[in-house]
């Protein structure tokens, strides 16, 4: 997730009644629509000329744990459940209440997702649900503008986008006779629709990153339906040209998104895609869409899984994608190495090599300069610790950190991910021969005062040799990680197994091996539903101003022993 004006409180921090701080109470007396008189002026002009939907969609994303049959029914027994993980939280909403002490949680309740499920039902065929909808909207109104009081996240980037699309839904519902609003409810609306699109017209307000994409869909749709407001004229002209930059600054001309994340670049593609279709724009992103979607295929392992780097969530299956051709291919393998993007994969009919070498910006970035991840023999072999989400604490420090990559770290401290020392794309060179596949790529972390050179060399089915070059201007302690899939549960020194092949992990150092441990967390993988599973972690380390780690994992045919014996004789 991005900050943006009011994403300055730590995660985790539980928010505070009261009144606005005086920024923001300063804009809300700017709202001209408070006044009753104002607000009837602009309600009656849109009501007499009737809804300008015309018939494109308001919608924005929905949870996909928020789309069973009964939802509605069991948000209104039960109340408000984010996902799984979440405790139902009742109803009505306390809206400067902080449960789980949860940066995600609040996001979402600011987007107003408890609306979700009663929409979703509405839209389904059962009217009924279309008020209880409308309470929740306009008790966050009383809450936030007739009371003026704040809560933790109340004005951050995409809940105000988001917001911004159910007013103008609610707008729509009520012009087109099927939700019934009172005199007051109406004029809360046109206020609050000022209100918001005031703020989404802030340029020091807008994400740069994909949260702005909501933002200014959110500002044109509401700027479209509320155009008797004095400055929707302006706020149509600064979503449109905003729009258009913002998404040419998604993916890059090779068509690689650019926030760190497979996941992202799926979801983004599909966002705007929506967005261009609905027609609340004028977009043509053929092109680009094209070329995401040629990347797209490049960016899943072969199980059909998502490579998991940066913040991508485990577990979840993409559909079929026609990759871009190859730069290089033989009888063996085929290469594809997106030099402006930072990626370099190498790909045979049970194998994959997926080489991580980006830094574009802070966006869903991890501490992973350098790592990779090796799919072979139809398994995964080495993987990226993944992510279990964005609620703080121990467990988000560690996803995030350099630890949890397949990377060198120096004197225990994650890579930087803040936006310092970005350098776009690491990997230099590309060397194919017959039967095996050599990258290589180098990293100055210039405020760190250390640099970073590694070589890959994969032998399809066979091998990786990994060789890394590390230097820095003082004296250090350089730590040289590998992670271990899940399934390779049981060892013997630095030989794993699956209980259907062999992997052995030789080099001149000595690895040191941690599962499930706690303080400090070491030998982690993300689960499904923010969960993690305790899996081998190895370190090997040096000491010095520069250091050479030289590391061959090795694959076995198909496991032909019984590791239990010789587990039990070593406990012995």
């Amino acid at each position: 997730m991005q900050t943006t004006s009011q994403g300055s409180l730590p995660a985790g921090v539980a928010a505070v009644g009261g009144h606005l701080s005086s920024t923001i109470e300063q804009r809300l007396e700017a709202v001209a629509s408070l006044d009753p008189h104002a607000a009837d002026v602009v309600w009656q002009a849109i009501s007499e000329c009737g809804s300008q939907r015309l018939g494109r969609p308001i919608e924005w994303p929905v949870a996909e744990f928020l789309k069973h049959a009964q939802s509605a029914a069991l948000q209104a027994a039960e109340g408000y459940q984010a996902e799984a993980r979440y405790e139902p939280v009742p109803l009505p909403i306390v809206w400067d209440a902080n449960p789980f002490r949860d940066k995600p949680w609040i996001n979402r309740l600011m987007c107003l997702q408890p609306m979700d499920v009663y929409i979703l039902a509405w839209r389904a065929g059962d009217q009924q649900w279309l008020r209880p909808a409308a309470d929740i909207y306009f008790s966050w109104c009383d809450f936030h503008i007739v009371q003026r009081k704040r809560a933790y996240l109340s004005w951050y980037d995409m809940p105000v986008g988001y917001r911004a699309l159910k007013t103008a839904l609610l707008a729509d519902c009520a012009l087109e006779g099927s939700l019934h609003l009172s005199i007051d409810e109406r004029r809360l609306l046109v206020a609050s629709a000022e209100a918001h699109m005031n703020e989404l017209m802030r340029s020091e307000a807008i994400s740069q990153g994909n949260h702005g994409i909501f933002q200014m869909h959110g500002l044109a749709v509401l700027a479209e339906m509320f155009w008797s407001l004095p400055q929707a004229p302006a706020a149509r002209t600064f979503a449109a040209s905003t729009m258009s930059m913002l998404t040419k600054r998604q993916f890059n001309d090779e068509g690689v998104h650019l926030e760190h994340s497979p996941h992202y670049h799926q979801w983004m593609m599909r966002e705007l895609a929506s967005i261009e279709q609905s027609g609340w724009f004028d977009l043509d992103l053929t092109a680009t869409l094209r070329r995401a979607e040629e990347v797209r295929g490049w960016l899943m392992q072969p199980d059909g899984e998502p490579v998991r780097v940066g913040d991508t969530p485990i577990g979840t299956r993409w559909p079929s994608a026609t990759s871009s051709s190859p730069d290089f291919q033989n009888d063996l393998y085929r290469l594809r190495w997106y030099r402006d993007g930072g990626y370099a994969i190498c790909r045979t009919e049970s194998g994959q090599l997926f080489f991580q070498g980006s830094y574009h910006s802070t966006a869903h970035k991890h501490a992973d300069d350098l790592s990779f991840e090796l799919f072979d023999r139809g398994r995964r072999i080495l993987v990226d610790s993944g992510s279990t989400g964005y609620s703080g604490g121990p467990d988000r420090v560690y996803f995030l950190s350099s630890a949890a990559h397949n990377t060198i770290e120096v004197d225990g401290t994650p890579h930087p991910r803040n936006g310092t020392d970005a350098y776009g794309s690491s990997i230099r060179k590309v060397v194919t021969a017959d039967h095996h596949i050599e990258l290589t790529a180098y990293v100055n972390h210039k405020s760190r005062d250390w640099t970073h050179e590694r070589h890959l060399r994969w032998y399809p089915g066979g091998e990786l040799v990994i060789q890394d070059d590390v230097r820095a201007e003082s004296s250090s302690v350089f730590g040289a990680w590998l992670h271990l899939a899940p399934a390779f549960e049981r060892r013997v020194g630095s030989l794993f197994c699956d209980q259907e092949i062999h992997v052995e992990v030789v080099s001149r150092l000595t690895y040191s091996w941690h599962r499930g441990e706690v303080a400090p967390m070491r030998g982690w993988r993300a689960g499904t539903s923010g969960q993690k599973i305790a899996a081998w972690s190895g370190r090997a380390i040096l000491r010095g101003t520069n250091a050479q780690f030289f590391t061959q994992v090795m694959l076995s045919g198909n496991c032909d022993c019984d590791l239990t014996d010789r587990i039990q004789a070593e406990r012995r």
